[in-house]
């Protein structure tokens, strides 16, 4: 779709390159006339049906309101031609699910980073009152330096000017990695629920397969529901225990158990190790001082004693 696009300018934009495509837009590598740097730009795949407009420009008001390097930032948006656009910072890396489908599991080390910055970025999110609802591997993206973003924002939910954009009972995110509570109730989600994504995002990643696989949607939601997560351990031993820890945390099923997402950094943080004590220096033994000046006194005494003696003789 707008597969003839490509050369035309948007606001302040010409289009170079498709880059992608996913259900609610297609992706362009961009070029800022004004700016001379390489941007990406989102176009509207369904713009024929209002709700669907109506998301994607919530998805470009909520994600400018976020101002984090762990979030893809909102550069502009608009509508042109009858097609709306938003203007997005550019990723230099992939996404988590490419990079484990075409090299499998991560490193214990990676996946530590990648949930540190996907915790910070999640921080900011909810500072603003917005919950992502669509947390999972291809929505983080990790640039050539190994550091996270999160990215699309298009079914963000905000907690304070909710609109209601989904019909009652609709449910919200990828099954794969939903939280048990937005299966129950989808409208009475919480940040937390963004936790859940996370948590199953992190299991994916570093297992090569999400925690509850199923053979249709209703098999994964039940496993959502009603089962406990594989323990990480046991199936990869050299993942470290307060890693694993801290996702089975982030997994459990009572959101009131899960942590938030500053509580989440702390957790994910490395231990701090001691500093070992630095030796002083070392002083020379001092050699006893002789109490020259008593000596003397004692002597003097003893003279005097003696003279007295031979003066009381004589």
């Amino acid at each position: 779709m707008h597969g003839d696009l490509v050369g035309k300018v948007f606001g302040n934009v010409r289009l170079t390159a498709p880059l992608g495509s996913g259900s609610m837009g297609v992706v362009y590598r961009g070029l800022h006339l004004r700016f001379d740097r390489e941007v990406a730009v989102k176009m509207l795949a369904a713009q024929d049906k209002p709700k669907h407009r109506e998301r994607f420009l919530r998805e470009g008001k909520a994600a400018a309101r976020v101002h984090s390097e762990y979030v893809v930032q909102v550069l502009d948006a608009g509508d042109q031609d009858g097609v709306a656009y938003l203007v997005m910072e550019l990723v230099d890396g992939r996404d988590l699910g490419s990079l484990v489908d075409s090299d499998g599991p991560i490193a214990a080390d990676l996946a530590r980073q990648v949930a540190l910055d996907a915790a910070r970025g999640l921080a900011a999110i909810h500072a603003e009152g917005i919950v992502h609802r669509d947390i999972k591997p291809e929505n983080l993206l990790i640039e050539r330096n190994g550091r996270a973003k999160i990215a699309d924002l298009g079914l963000a939910k905000d907690l304070a000017h909710d609109v209601r954009l989904t019909a009652t009972g609709m449910l919200v995110g990828t099954p794969l990695y939903v939280a048990p509570e937005a299966i129950k109730d989808p409208q009475a989600i919480s940040p937390k629920a963004d936790i859940y994504g996370l948590g199953g995002t992190l299991f994916h990643a570093l297992v090569g397969t999400p925690p509850f696989p199923g053979k249709t949607p209703v098999d994964v939601m039940h496993g959502h529901l009603t089962k406990a997560p594989p323990d990480l351990r046991t199936l990869r031993p050299d993942i470290p225990a307060d890693l694993a820890a801290a996702i089975a945390r982030c997994l459990d099923k009572d959101p009131l158990d899960r942590p938030d997402a500053t509580e989440l950094i702390a957790l994910l943080e490395p231990p701090a190790r001691p500093v070992p004590a630095q030796p002083g220096p070392v002083e020379a033994p001092r050699p006893a001082r002789t109490n020259w000046a008593l000596g003397l006194v004692v002597v003097v005494l003893l003279a005097l004693a003696i003279a007295a003696l031979v003066l009381r003789g004589g």
